[in-house]
């Protein structure tokens, strides 16, 4: 995604219409495949031989979920793109430990980065959450932000104040 789509896409999330990176077809695609794959993973330890090849399905699945992430725009430069990769790991170092992968931890990961991708936006409009996340001191996604140079550092203020 080149830069001035990317400010268009962020101008346009800033109007109140959100424009998620992880579209709904696309994370009910991306939770699939993290289901095919825990099924196949489970389907293997049923029949024993998962024990042997299922660390090699988790090299896979941590590089194609990694791989498609990135394609999405979603980077650990700002803080969803942090927990979402951190889910990516805890996913994996789970998916490591022998018959415990059997449990749909590839699923737990797929759900959580969509949830992380549309729960705070979603939330707010919900009146009781909403009340929540202002009081919890959760920032709006809409607000602009300016760096300001303080001695050899930025500090980020919003622009509003």
């Amino acid at each position: 995604m080149d830069t001035e789509s990317l400010g268009a896409a962020q101008n346009r999330a800033g109007s109140g219409n959100f424009l998620g990176r992880i579209s709904p077809i696309m994370a009910l695609f991306f939770i699939m495949v993290a289901l095919l794959i825990d099924g196949v993973q489970a389907f293997l330890n049923l029949i024993i031989i998962g024990i042997v090849l299922n660390w090699i399905v988790d090299i896979f699945t941590w590089l194609l979920f990694y791989i498609w992430l990135k394609m999405l725009g979603i980077s650990m430069s700002e803080a969803k793109g942090m927990r979402t990769m951190i889910f990516l790991g805890l996913a994996c170092g789970f998916e490591f430990i022998p018959l415990v992968n059997a449990l749909p931890g590839w699923t737990a990961f797929a759900i959580g980065a969509v949830v992380n991708e549309y729960g705070t936006t979603s939330l707010s409009k919900v009146p009781l959450a909403g009340k929540f996340l202002k009081k919890s001191g959760t920032k709006s996604e809409d607000q602009k932000w300016v760096a300001t140079k303080v001695g050899s550092t930025y500090k980020f203020l919003n622009a509003e104040e």
